[in-house]
């Protein structure tokens, strides 16, 4: 008797149409991918819970001062201005200060509809310059201005159309520790320092002057060439005297230095014209790592961003609101914030301390502001002022703490 045939197996796209998709046997995953599974959700879910977080302490404050957007204005009338000083931080540029200004100090101040004007300081004593010529011009009578022509020519339209600014403080908003340095440098060289600098330099000739041309065009055309070979001789030498006394000339620094040291402080008058208080001021903290063997330091520091937000927008805030109270002590001014110079490189700070900062001798000195010990006059000190929160709202805290300690 003949086998049967055997049965032709069915194509396995009919099969799954049919029966449906084989069943699948449980089994826990090898080591390796435990471990890679286990690590990813650990990354992700602490970066999640950390931005959701920063999100919600940054829009309870911007709720908090939200209802000073909503006050009307008169049509010539402009919301209350406040000043932004950043700086570039230490051993990195200035477009890591305005990525930080945009998002942790301006969303707050544009709640609160609060007008700003930002001051950048590229190098190093670039904001003690300009605060300082802001103070002298101040003194003299002049427009509180950057003394640019432009900004000279919008403040002379806007007295001529009859705008003013709403009432309540101005305000100073310094965010960093190295920028804070140079502000106070520059507010006591204002007012206590001349109220005009001199330069001291000799007026340089005019090298573009055209000199008298004889009659006659050259001598030399009447002597032979021997004659004219032995006089291009000096010539050359001459040249090459007056290139290395070029670069024998010592480098001179980018800003006019301080027109008065701190320790000439207690010896300077305060002029007549200074007023018994200044504009009330803050300073933002800045915490800036940089470094390769600080990456335990700095991921730590990407994973709490929740913490600095809370911080920072609570700040801003009080700014927002306009309350102010003078400063306690001398230290709260000279010792603010002094635990970011731990965070400063080692490197650059010695470099500028030795005042070799720059490798290229064709650029100018940079100044040791930032590096050097602040010191503050009392006279100085008890005419200004810093924001604070007012008692209801700092004792009302944020909406929710989680994770915020």
């Amino acid at each position: 008797m003949a086998d049967a045939p055997v049965p032709k197996k069915p194509n396995p796209a009919f099969e799954y149409v049919m029966w449906g998709l084989p069943k699948f046997k449980a089994k826990l995953p090898s080591k390796p991918w435990l471990v890679f599974i286990g690590l990813v959700s650990t990354w992700t879910g602490l970066i999640v819970y950390d931005r959701r977080e920063k999100k919600k302490a940054q829009q309870y404050w911007c709720d908090r001062v939200s209802h000073l957007a909503e006050r009307p204005l008169s049509p010539h009338q402009l919301p209350r201005k406040v000043t932004i000083y950043l700086a570039s931080p230490p051993g990195d540029g200035i477009t890591s200060a305005r990525e930080y200004f945009k998002e942790y100090v301006k969303p707050v101040l544009v709640s609160a509809a609060v007008d700003y004007e930002v001051v950048e300081g590229r190098k190093a004593g670039e904001i003690r310059w300009k605060v300082a010529e802001r103070t002298r011009r101040l003194r003299r009578g002049e427009d509180d201005t950057e003394g640019t022509e432009k900004e000279a020519v919008i403040l002379a339209h806007g007295k001529q159309v009859g705008l003013i600014r709403e009432e309540g403080p101005g305000g100073v908003v310094v965010v960093g520790r190295h920028t804070w340095k140079e502000y106070v440098r520059g507010l006591h060289e204002g007012w206590l320092g001349p109220p005009d600098i001199i330069d001291d330099e000799p007026v340089k000739e005019k090298k573009d002057v055209p000199e008298p041309q004889p009659v006659v065009s050259s001598i030399s055309d009447a002597l032979p060439a021997e004659t004219k070979q032995e006089e291009s001789q000096p010539t050359e030498s001459g040249s090459s005297t007056e290139k290395d006394a070029e670069k024998e000339k010592p480098r001179k620094p980018q800003f006019p230095p301080p027109a008065i040291l701190q320790a000439e402080y207690p010896s300077a008058s305060l002029p007549p014209s200074v007023p018994a208080s200044f504009q009330p001021s803050k300073i933002v903290a800045f915490p800036h790592l940089l470094g390769f063997l600080n990456t335990p330091f700095r991921i730590q520091r990407y994973l709490t961003q929740r913490r600095l937000m809370e911080h920072v927008s609570r700040e801003v805030a009080s700014i927002a609101l306009g309350t102010y109270e003078p400063y306690q002590a001398r230290e709260d001014i000279a010792d603010a914030y002094k635990i970011e110079e731990a965070d400063w490189p080692k490197s650059w700070v010695e470099r500028l301390s030795k005042g070799d900062i720059e490798d290229n001798k064709d650029e100018p000195l940079r100044e040791k502001t930032m590096v050097e010990e602040l010191h503050v006059d009392g006279r100085i000190v008890e005419r200004m002022k810093r924001f604070v929160l007012p008692e209801d709202t700092a004792a009302e805290g944020p909406i929710s703490t989680a994770g915020l300690d």
